[in-house]
């Protein structure tokens, strides 16, 4: 079985390597493996990329792009057959997307073109590890940590620190160019051990906490420069932030971030988690995320209620959402509209990066 599925995707990518968590009966390699054959047979594009919508010309933004590139990574270490295809897209975004501007290199959300977001890269600096970790080829690496200089980039000390959401138009900083971002620095410090990339997920991480955080745990979602806080509640803000609690915990063993993990989960359930059907009531590309950070915590604390409420949700996901092709719309709580023909690229990976990252659990 590939390595114990590459050690469990290197443990949840990095988290309890030597814990093994058995429940669950649910066939998630199978809807994974089917789902992103589904995609390739919908969203193929020439140039080793994807398309935005299905059968269609027009490549995906970035964004889309980093959930495709997840979703292959989490397959990929599924069926070792399957990490050549993610090696080939991250290849194909670097030669179409990457690009060089005021010094640093970064991803466009277009082909070429477009302001570049610090939220947008970040998703691809966390890819790019995974790829890494799959191959072990160290241009990989190498790539991850270029773009997060231009990440870093995006610090300033307007409000007091943290990253600005794009590149050109600096008006707001977000919850999800500053969460992504922690997670980033973790994730590289692990392998360079620059003290700089502590340094700046450690004031990233005080900085967010301290301008979005509410009294629940969960997280708001941007502030402008004027101080005004957009304060509604995405699922994946606060799954980051549970995610870099992890990861804070990993490498400091420090109770206090475990304990602060558990406690975002337990809200984060209380808010997103429908209790009548189990389904996660928010966006596909956001409840994916948070299902998987409720996974990187149960692999700390072994919490097997959990694991039953993300394959519950899981489920709902494959037995209600898909369309007669077996494409998935914009939830994870509702199917689509009649009307609704945006079937995004994004909403595809989630799915397949949510029943891939499950199955090297459960």
């Amino acid at each position: 079985m590939m390595g114990k599925r590459v050690q469990c995707f290197v443990a949840l990518v990095v988290l309890s390597l030597n814990t093994t968590v058995s429940f669950g009966a649910e066939p998630f390699q199978q809807w994974a493996l089917a789902t992103a054959a589904n995609i390739r047979a919908h969203y193929a594009a020439p140039g080793n990329l994807f398309t935005q919508q299905p059968d269609s010309t027009k490549p995906s933004d970035i964004w889309a792009s980093g959930v495709q590139l997840s979703a292959l990574n989490a397959v990929g270490a599924l069926e070792k057959s399957e990490i050549s295809r993610a090696v080939a897209y991250a290849d194909g975004l670097d030669a179409h997307y990457r690009f060089d501007s005021r010094g640093v290199v970064g991803y466009t959300p277009r082909p070429h073109g477009g302001e570049r977001y610090y939220d947008d890269n970040e998703w691809i600096v966390l890819d790019l590890v995974e790829t890494y970790e799959l191959t072990h080829e160290q241009r990989f690496l190498r790539r991850a940590e270029d773009i997060m200089r231009f990440v870093a980039s995006g610090e300033s000390a307007d409000l007091g620190g943290g990253i600005f959401w794009r590149e050109i138009r600096r008006d707001s900083k977000n919850t999800c160019s500053n969460a992504p971002a922690i997670c980033c620095a973790l994730r590289l410090y692990r392998y360079d051990h620059d003290p700089k990339l502590l340094a700046l997920a450690q004031r990233l991480y005080a900085w967010t906490n301290a301008h979005f955080q509410d009294a629940d745990g969960l997280y708001w979602d941007n502030i402008k420069l004027d101080g005004r806080v957009e304060k509604t509640k995405y699922s994946y803000n606060s799954a980051l932030m549970l995610r870099a609690n992890c990861l804070f915990y990993e490498l400091t063993r420090e109770a206090k971030y475990l304990h602060e993990a558990q406690r975002i989960a337990q809200s984060a359930e209380k808010y997103w988690i429908r209790p009548s059907d189990g389904a996660i009531m928010d966006a596909s590309q956001f409840a994916h995320l948070l299902s998987e950070s409720f996974l990187y915590l149960t692999r700390i604390d072994h919490q097997k209620e959990r694991l039953k409420m993300v394959e519950r949700a899981l489920r709902y996901v494959h037995d209600q959402l898909p369309n007669s092709e077996g494409l998935y719309p914009a939830r994870w709580d509702k199917r689509a509209g009649a009307n609704n023909h945006d079937w995004n690229l994004m909403f595809q990976a989630s799915a397949v990066r949510g029943y891939a990252m499950a199955e090297t659990i459960f």
